[in-house]
């Protein structure tokens, strides 16, 4: 299933970019049909080419396509999917202070995939600040280092099970290096990524809209969110637990009310080290969202792009 995604317009609050049809990249007409319009924020962003504003094409690695994500829509848990939140998330894509990367070697119909946090060759961002040298890394002995697993690909679909282990991924404010906000992912699953032809895209960009023909699944830890403060003007200033429960008024953590009154509680549970996590059916079953779950299902759909991975 393809899921049209719209990248939101400008909220002021948020400072988040948006570009006209005079940054378009080679190739487009500006357009409402076909047109595409490549981030204003992005830097370097005059190296970005049609379908999906991608970087380095992949037609000549089919076998070890390289991305970075482009767009990340998260559709569960609900407080996840308000509108500030995609803001930044978007706006934090596009200007490549968000960089979730993914390399998949391929063999046959079997698959050895790398994802995780990608270091941006040139620290410096916004505009063209830094073109020509838009390479990436995976964090291998940093703080965020990648995870890889074993998936497989069903004509131009990728796909992995659910995964044993635990990678986070850091949001960065303009600076690029003070962290925003952190996704700490649990058991992963690659739902489907369907690579187009020279498998250099997952989705396109259409205007300012992404099709997401990507899509993802996790869990997120109550005490994993615990961890950091996301801090956006006068607009948000809570944790990411904070964030998820419904509680936005500053200062006030998740520990300062119990779960109970949670406006959205969690609803699975995870146990044992590397934590296995399961959703609840709903039914309390498993655990009950008032006290024994400790975790939030988490469902995204993604577009991605292609890169140039250095390591």
């Amino acid at each position: 299933m393809r899921t049209t995604t719209i990248l939101l317009p400008v909220l002021a609050a948020l400072a988040l970019g948006a570009c006209g049809d005079d940054d378009m990249p080679p190739g487009t007409d500006g357009g409402v049909d076909g047109g595409i319009s490549c981030p204003a924020t992005a830097p370097g962003r005059g190296e970005m080419l049609p379908p999906c504003c991608y970087r380095v094409s992949n037609a000549d690695r089919l076998d070890a396509p390289e991305l970075r994500m482009a767009a990340f829509i998260i559709s569960e848990p609900a407080s996840l999917s308000d509108a500030v939140v995609t803001a930044v998330l978007a706006n934090a894509l596009d200007s490549e202070h968000f960089n979730w990367l993914l390399r998949a070697e391929i063999t046959g119909t079997d698959a050895s995939i790398t994802t995780g946090f990608g270091v941006r060759s040139c620290p410096a961002m916004g505009g063209d600040s830094c073109p020509g040298d838009s390479t990436f890394a995976f964090d291998t002995a940093g703080d965020y280092p990648p995870v890889t697993f074993a998936g497989s690909l069903d004509g131009e679909t990728l796909s992995a099970p659910r995964l044993d282990q635990a990678f986070t991924v850091p949001i960065f404010e303009e600076d690029g290096s003070t962290v925003l906000l952190t996704l700490p992912l649990n058991n992963m699953q690659l739902a489907r990524a369907l690579l187009s032809e020279d498998r250099t895209c997952v989705g396109a960009r259409r205007g300012r809209n992404y099709m997401t023909d990507g899509e993802i699944s996790a869990f997120i830890t109550v005490e994993a969110a615990k961890v950091g403060r996301l801090v956006v003007g006068t607009t948000l200033d809570t944790t990411l637990c904070g964030l998820i429960r419904g509680e936005t008024t500053p200062g006030v953590t998740c520990d300062d009310a119990p779960q109970s009154e949670w406006t959205h509680q969690p609803d699975a549970l995870c146990e044992g080290t590397p934590a296995t996590c399961t959703q609840d059916p709903g039914d309390g079953s498993l655990c009950d969202a008032s006290t024994t779950c400790n975790a939030w299902f988490v469902q995204a759909t993604f577009a991605a792009q292609g890169v140039e991975i250095t390591n």
